[in-house]
């Protein structure tokens, strides 16, 4: 048998598989990749720096979040944003927040994700001028960032450029503002102050400028929504300037430590908390240190407080020595308080043979209050009694006196209620404090007594309070103190429909914001030296109307009650008229206002679709000129266009032309400025403006005269043939007919001043009519795409069916003899809303059916428009005012 030879050098070979050599060429680079791309990332999470480690320390404000996500998009919503963005100083943010507001963004989870990024914001003030820098970080997510420089080139976005210079970087420019950003390690950093950005890439690790305490302040993790870090004392000094008082109050606070504020807040309630340390002479301690050196202690007033108390601020601090030796040092020398004092003391010795001391000293205690009861407008003070005996002694010395008369005669629901009337001297002392006693009656109760020039207030306290009934009790209250401690140096209770605390008072935009939670609880409180104060507030607010926020705004002049708004779904700018002559547009989402004035006195109405050139609105001069205007109020090219007729009647729109009534008949307009002219040769002068039907197709006049004549119009001429009979009338009547229906198929409404009322089908009018409705009637018939709505002179609104029938409700205690009849659909799309306003400053709502809107009536006069004002996707209403105002209502 023959054998093959082989040797140990050439051993036999079993071919690879093609296919199985692919798969592991294609796993091999993809775990290569994989590693790459991880190596990519974990170098990104390594390779990082903090953001208190660039960012200039010399700020005044700090802002930090885990999630800009997570915090900015909550705050799309709130009516707050809202109030902020209506200030001057931020109105400039306005459009790009309204329209992310409404954006479908939001809901796109990869944006989300990422912008689930931590940042870190710090503002400056250089005196004139506020600047931001801003520090996101990007971690693993840098890495798309970091490479910038290769291809910053290629970036085609507007408004941004690429520098190349010492530290290349990108400069976004917009609206005269200037914005540097530059990614740095796992951070891009964004400012709006060259000097400031260059700062932050100065090579220096600024984390070494704090002290402990401020750095662990900065770098805790917070359990808040929002957490601000500020430099209290150079914020609180930068506001004080030309303050004396306020002056004075910064140097209480700590010039070298830091602050924290956080806050939560929704439409339904705000959360705000600070803390600040306060700074303590301990070489040459002042009254003002020592008073500041006691803890907080539970107000004892709060447990014995009626349910009828609408406010309160108690003042729990110490006794009425331990505050005049802290703060008459305070007051500002022209009030002369130590003179007052003095003068006070000495009338005191010379006529009660008591010191001012021991007139007021001796036998109160540390807690002080303002009450406001329910139902009056004279508030009650309370003030702690210590030794009973004391005050019973010190009132019967100074009652003894022909100078202060004691009254016991009053007995009021079982409590006797003594009258004293207050010595000029002791007034001026109480003025200090803004406080007007001139003659109080006075009760004491539980150890307190009570003073007010409202006995009715006494008494009520006094029956309230021995029913059991507490505020500790009362749901406000309690929803506004769930969260808040029991002990408070100073506690202010209030209700902003009875009582505007003093941090509320001014018109700034925060104090704004914080009107929006209309009942609201704030305490101070003091704990080693720490001074803590917390707010809660809860909105409360009656019907579901709101005014939205930057409105109302002022006009010039008069408007005439005939809002426009812009044609689109949602209208983005609302026009209006002043004084005859001058045109303006308000843009809802910027705010922005344009004005344009024209020669002669003119009347203006809303394009019905899109027309060249970006035209929104038609203008007709009372010379005969026509305007196609831009949102802006910018003539489109081309116009105006001359007309060589008079107008006879406010123009309308119908089917994307200009409609305007002239001698001879109607104008056609076109967006391209052609001109047509449709006659009827039974037509007179149109003296109203003519109505359009629901679909924008039909157009209806009314030939007024004791035997008038009604005639449609479509596709720029008459329907009906110069010698066809007409839809005639008998007798006088306002305005213009309405319509239901195409040209081929029309229902024809119509009333005359006495009532009677002609229904027309295709020309041919319907029997039983004419039919009389009761009332007078100033103002001619609208029509759905359902129902005719008339209005008489008593405000008796019908609403009238194809057949003839009718339905209707009277608006109690007006009249319309000057009013506006609107029919819209913007509520929910085919529905419509009927709105009247009667003669009057006054606008009511009805549905379909007549119900009233809920929140109806409201302020404003004339037509109203309805627009997605503040981008929260529900329809708001604006209308005009008589006392030249533009008011804008939210109908949520």
């Amino acid at each position: 048998m023959e054998k093959t030879n082989e040797t140990a050098d050439s051993p036999a070979r079993k071919k690879t598989n093609p296919i199985l050599a692919f798969f592991k060429f294609v796993i091999s680079l993809i775990l290569i990749i994989v590693l790459l791309v991880v190596g990519v990332l974990l170098f990104c999470m390594i390779d990082r720096k903090s953001a208190l480690s660039v960012l200039p320390p010399d700020y005044t404000v700090y802002v930090h979040t885990d999630s800009v996500w997570g915090t900015v998009e909550p705050l799309l919503d709130l009516q707050a944003a809202e109030v902020l963005l209506s200030s001057p100083d931020f109105v400039q943010y306005r459009q790009p927040f309204m329209q992310f507001r409404a954006s479908p963004l939001r809901q796109n989870k990869v944006l989300a994700f990422l912008a689930s990024r931590a940042i870190d914001v710090t503002l400056y003030d250089d005196g004139e001028k506020q600047h931001v820098v801003a520090a996101l970080n990007l971690s693993f997510l840098s890495f798309a960032t970091r490479p910038l420089a290769w291809y910053a080139t290629l970036l085609n976005v507007p408004n941004l450029s690429f520098v190349d210079d010492a530290f290349s970087f990108l400069q976004y420019e917009s609206d005269g503002m200037t914005i540097y950003i530059k990614p740095y390690k796992n951070l891009v950093i964004a400012s709006d102050d060259f000097s400031l950005f260059a700062k932050a890439f100065a090579d220096t690790d600024y984390t070494r400028s704090y002290v402990p305490r401020d750095y662990a302040l900065l770098t805790k993790k917070s359990d808040e929504s929002v957490r601000v870090v500020v430099d209290a004392a150079k914020l609180v000094g930068a506001a004080a300037q030309g303050d004396e008082l306020l002056e004075k109050l910064a140097a209480l606070l700590d010039q070298n430590i830091l602050s924290v504020i956080s806050f939560d807040i929704t439409d339904e309630e705000i959360k705000v908390k600070t803390e600040i340390p306060l700074a303590s002479d301990t070489e040459n301690p002042t009254a003002l240190d020592a008073l500041i050196a006691h803890d907080s202690t539970m107000p004892a007033l709060i447990t014995r407080m009626s349910d009828i108390v609408q406010y309160y601020t108690i003042l729990n601090a110490g006794s009425l020595s331990e505050l005049k030796a802290a703060v008459f040092p305070l007051i500002p020398p022209s009030q002369d308080a130590d003179g007052l004092w003095q003068t006070a003391d000495r009338a005191c010795r010379t006529l009660f043979s008591l010191s001012a001391e021991d007139l007021l000293f001796s036998w109160s205690g540390k807690e002080f209050a303002v009450l406001g009861v329910e139902g009056q407008t004279d508030p009650v003070f309370a003030i702690q009694v210590t030794d009973e005996k004391q005050r019973q002694a010190v009132f019967d010395k100074i009652t003894s006196s022909f100078l202060v008369n004691d009254d016991t005669s009053l007995i009021l629901g079982g409590v006797r209620l003594p009258k004293l009337v207050f010595p000029a001297f002791i007034q001026k002392l109480l003025s200090l404090f803004g406080v007007s006693l001139p003659s109080p009656y006075y009760m004491v109760q539980d150890g307190f007594i009570y003073f007010s020039e409202s006995s009715e207030s006494l008494s009520a306290l006094y029956t309230t309070v021995n029913d059991g009934r507490r505020l500790s009790k009362d749901k406000n209250w309690n929803a506004v103190s769930k969260n808040q401690k029991s002990d408070a140096t100073v506690s202010l209770y209030y209700d902003l429909e009875h009582s505007v605390p003093f941090f509320l008072r001014g018109d700034d935009d925060v104090k704004r914001i914080l009107k929006l939670y209309t009942i609201g609880r704030a305490d101070m409180r003091l704990k080693k030296g720490v001074l803590s104060c917390q707010l809660d507030a809860v909105a409360r607010r009656s019907g579901d109307l709101r005014e939205i926020p930057g409105f109302p705004i002022a006009l010039e002049k008069q408007g005439d009650g005939e809002l426009q708004a812009e044609y689109q779904k949602n209208p983005e700018a609302v026009f209006w008229v002043e004084n005859g002559n001058t045109i303006k547009s308000l843009e809802l989402a910027s705010m922005k206002q344009s004005v344009l004035a024209l020669p002669d006195d003119c009347t203006i109405v809303a394009a019905k679709a899109k027309q060249k050139g970006g035209g929104v609105l038609w203008a007709v001069s009372s010379h005969g000129a026509a305007y196609l205007l831009t949102r802006d109020l910018q003539t489109v090219s081309g116009f105006p266009v001359i007309l060589n007729e008079l107008p006879t009647a406010p123009a309308t729109v119908s089917d994307g032309k200009l409609v305007v009534p002239v001698q001879q008949g109607l104008l056609f307009v076109t967006d391209g400025g052609k001109v047509s002219l449709a006659e009827h040769t039974l037509l007179g002068a149109i003296k109203a403006a003519p109505s359009v039907s629901a679909n924008g197709k039909v157009v209806a006049v009314y030939d007024k005269g004791f035997a008038g004549k009604i005639l449609l119009a479509a596709d720029g001429a008459f329907t009906q043939a110069d010698g066809a009979e007409t839809m005639s009338v008998s007798g006088i009547a306002y305005g213009s007919p309405a319509v239901i229906g195409t040209k081929d198929n029309a229902l024809v409404a119509f009333v005359t001043q006495s009532g009677n009322l002609y229904l027309w089908k295709n020309g041919a009018l319907l029997d039983g009519f004419p039919q009389k409705l009761d009332g007078v009637f100033y103002t001619n018939i609208v029509a759905s795409e359902r129902y005719f709505y008339a209005l008489s002179d008593t405000a008796v609104l019908y609403r009238i069916a194809q057949d003839g029938s009718y339905i209707s409700v009277a608006i109690p205690n007006a009249t319309a003899k000057n009013a506006f009849l609107t029919v819209t659909d913007t509520r929910t799309p085919g529905t419509y809303g009927v709105y009247v306003c009667a003669d009057g400053n006054m606008i009511y709502g009805f549905k379909e059916n007549l119900e009233m809107i809920s929140g109806f009536p409201l302020a404003g006069w004339g037509r109203p428009v309805f627009a997605d004002v503040n981008g929260d996707k529900t329809i708001d209403l604006l209308a005009l005012t008589m006392d030249k105002k533009l008011v804008g209502w939210n109908l949520r």
